[in-house]
């Protein structure tokens, strides 16, 4: 029997980080068998060539927020989106309560056949957890009896700064709906904690998707690097910058002037990488679009203009495969950046990796410090300073046999604790069939 597997939301191939993620998920769905997995896209286009012999493709521009992928809008347009889409949820569910699944004649969206058809839900890949998208959804899968599975998340507490108000809502929403979910299963220990704190059971912490995830041939990216012009005979230094981790650096300097003494430290870095110690660096863009604020490569030309051996950096330009991403890490010899799964990517390969990211960030210091043993070498962006960085980085590289040889003994448990994400997911749609059929569960 087929069993249908829905993803009811967008993750966007042309970011090779969430592409990682997906092609995680789908190796590690291979514990159920033979089954059909679908997925929602903003951009079907882009996904469908990416994804098409993994998944079903759902265009759902006229469904789901368009601002969930970007962020983009104003406070009154993203509420506006909101309102329409639980709206929307809450006609589907009053219709289906009156007419069953022959309100598919009133709600064409293909979408709500995928909600009927599915067998089991999973959802908030990533730090992907929005309350008013994944809240309504989970009411109502669970209203339709499909088992609800969080699957491989971060989930995010409250900030700080937020009103006491504010994070009673969050905290009481939060508590109401992911208490509703059949399982949890998260990537670090700081969500874990979280989760417990609300009273919510049922979670479990597995290791990044993306660690399983595929890299391309050594041939392929031989020919990519002479394409690009990396030289082969010199030791090799990988960067992947997003815009929008260089914004938290220094919180309490002007947006412009803090970038611009951050892409000035990280310029006396790669001067100290390519002239001191005598590496080639290489810009590798984990994500280039839809729009310019989230293309790397953009970042990338920032921080080449502040430096004085531009001659000995590279930036790679066209758009390649996520296993082929992969695989140029697996070539580089140390390597620096603020893209979390860039340095899986690397770690994975065993390549020794300093990770730039802010306090804030759960994936990077649970997953990389905790998890991996790197937390020495996960810098905090907001107190940057050149020095500090150049110290840390010279000290990784002084210790790189070390840290090499600590990854090559860790990856192999990491590995395979990666797989029990889906084990756990097929362990809960096991024990839900067993309670619809009142077959005792042993």
């Amino acid at each position: 029997m087929m069993l249908n597997i829905l993803i009811p939301e967008d993750i966007p191939s042309g970011n090779k980080g969430e592409a990682a993620l997906f092609f995680g998920i789908a190796k590690s769905l291979s514990v159920f068998g033979q089954h059909k997995l679908t997925l929602f896209s903003l951009h079907p286009d882009e996904d469908l060539a990416s994804y098409d012999k993994y998944a079903s493709i759902i265009d759902v521009h006229s469904l789901v927020p368009n601002h969930l992928l970007d962020g983009v809008g104003t406070f009154h347009s993203k509420l506006s989106n909101y309102i329409i889409f639980i709206g929307k949820c809450t006609a589907f569910s009053v219709l289906y309560w009156l007419l069953g699944s022959n309100c598919l004649r009133i709600m064409r969206h293909p979408a709500w056949r995928c909600f009927l058809d599915s067998d089991m839900v999973l959802m908030c890949h990533d730090s992907f957890y929005a309350p008013l998208y994944h809240g309504p959804l989970i009411f109502i899968f669970k209203t339709l009896g499909k088992p609800v599975v969080l699957f491989g998340s971060t989930i995010l507490p409250p900030h700080t700064f937020s009103s006491r108000l504010e994070r009673w809502l969050r905290n009481t929403t939060n508590k109401y709906f992911l208490g509703k979910s059949d399982l949890i299963t998260l990537r670090e220990w700081y969500s874990y904690h979280y989760l417990k704190s609300l009273g919510i059971r049922n979670v479990f912490v597995f290791p990044d998707l993306a660690f399983i995830a595929d890299t391309a041939e050594d041939a392929d990216i031989k020919h990519i690097f002479q394409l690009e012009g990396v030289p082969e005979s010199t030791p090799l230094c990988g960067f992947a910058f997003s815009q929008k981790e260089i914004d938290f650096a220094c919180p309490e300097l002007p947006l412009a002037e803090r970038r611009e003494y951050t892409l000035t430290c990280l310029a006396a870095l790669l001067d100290h990488i390519t002239g001191v110690l005598g590496m080639h660096a290489v810009f590798i863009p984990h994500a280039i679009g839809p729009t310019p604020r989230v293309d790397d490569r953009i970042a990338a030309d920032w921080v080449r203009e502040r430096c004085a051996n531009k001659k000995n950096v590279t930036i790679i330009r066209n758009n390649y495969s996520q296993s082929q991403l992969r695989g140029m890490a697996k070539r580089l010899n140390i390597t620096v950046g603020t893209r979390l799964h860039f340095t899986i990517d690397a770690l994975c390969h065993h390549v020794p990796s300093l990770l730039i990211t802010h306090t804030g960030e759960y994936r990077c210091h649970g997953i990389i410090g905790d998890m991996l043993g790197q937390d020495k070498y996960v810098y905090n962006i907001e107190n940057i300073t050149a020095d500090g960085l150049i110290q840390l980085f010279t000290e990784l590289w002084k210790n790189h046999d070390h840290v090499k040889k600590d990854l090559t003994q860790l990856l192999p448990s990491i590995m395979a604790e990666t797989m029990k994400h889906a084990l756990a997911a097929k362990d809960t749609l096991d024990s839900s069939v067993s309670r619809a059929h009142n077959i005792p569960s042993y």
